[in-house]
């Protein structure tokens, strides 16, 4: 490596490199807007309930700061500087003392999730993500157990995560019970096998509605996107995640979000003509309707015979601008049949 390649190799550290003093400012600054919930305001919500002195409050903003450096070179794909941050994570981990039990809750609850995240994204390592994962659910229980009711953001966040790493290590059926275990939660007006409802933990108007389509469009485009599972109409993996929920919906499940369900099941279950009429009679392409059960339900009716006969013209319009407006369809592209569709997600 010659000189100049060695200088700009350095430049990349400096740019990495946490400064406490400088960024502690910044974050003291933001501590009132955590409300948010990325990954930084939950940060800022545990340094409000864990309440601990200002040295540790230091170290637990000295360690987030690290999970952030080590997020953006892997999001930047620098294996290099990815791993100079890893090494100094793991010299922080060696530090943790399980007899401070809150602290050492605390800092994994800061450190697992980049570290899964390494090991998944850039080594593809999925053995070692699923190990970082599971430890954290360990430590979030134990924040949740000892009154840090935000930690169930972060618990709901993991088990979407731990099930995208399943799947995409093939393991199917693990993927399932924890996706099926999360949407269950959030439709539920009960705690589940969470340890209180998720409506305890909301905050503002619409922070439900947004959560739960981001779930559900992460867990069916997920499937959708791999054809060895079975088609986007009859798909046993969606199967086991969504039916016989057997669940009492929570108050903030609109009308049309129920109805786009029971047509998607019965698209599942292969009962496609009865999910085709009663999509036609329903308002599934609304706002309040995830866009991956619309893409379903819609896949389901350009594949059924006469459907441009049996579809009134103000559903139509409404379809043709689903088309543009979500599937980001042209003009030339708009249209019913299901290669198209499928093609364009």
């Amino acid at each position: 490596m010659n000189e100049s390649h060695i200088i700009e190799y350095l430049h990349l550290f400096e740019n990495y490199t946490p400064t406490v003093e400088r960024e502690l400012v910044k974050s003291k600054d933001s501590v009132s807007n955590y409300k948010s919930y990325d990954s930084g305001h939950i940060f800022y919500a545990l340094l409000n309930y864990v309440q601990l002195t200002l040295n540790n409050r230091e170290k637990l903003t000295y360690n987030y700061i690290l999970s952030e450096k080590l997020f953006r070179v892997c999001r930047e794909k620098e294996p290099n500087v990815a791993s100079y941050f890893v090494d100094k994570i793991l010299k922080q981990y060696c530090e943790l003392d399980s007899n401070n039990p809150l602290e050492y809750h605390t800092i994994k609850a800061i450190l697992n999730p980049v570290l899964a995240y390494y090991y998944y994204y850039l080594n593809i390592d999925y053995d070692n993500a699923q190990k970082y994962m599971i430890e954290l659910l360990d430590s979030i229980d134990f924040l949740i157990d000892h009154g840090f009711d935000d930690g169930m953001y972060m618990k709901i966040e993991q088990y979407l995560n731990i099930s995208k790493v399943y799947f995409n290590a093939g393991n199917h059926s693990e993927s399932a019970i924890y996706s099926r275990a999360v949407i269950k939660y959030l439709l539920s007006n009960e705690a589940e096998t969470f340890q209180f409802p998720f409506s305890k933990v909301l905050s503002y108007e619409g922070q439900y509605e947004s959560i739960l389509k981001s779930f559900i469009n992460g867990i069916l485009f997920k499937a959708i996107e791999n054809t060895n599972i079975g088609n986007s109409l009859q798909n046993p993996y969606l199967s086991s995640v969504f039916d016989n929920l057997n669940i009492a919906f929570n108050d903030k499940v609109n009308s049309d979000l129920k109805n786009s369900l029971n047509i998607f099941l019965l698209i599942l279950d292969n009962k496609v003509e009865k999910g085709v009429e009663n999509s036609i009679k329903s308002d599934i392409f609304s706002k309040q309707v995830p866009t991956s059960i619309q893409h379903l339900i819609l896949a389901a009716l350009m594949n059924f015979q006469n459907v441009s006969e049996l579809i009134p013209i103000d559903l139509k319009a409404t379809i043709q601008n689903y088309q543009h407006n979500e599937l980001k369809f042209t003009t030339s592209n708009i249209l019913i049949h299901d290669s198209t569709i499928t093609s364009a997600t």
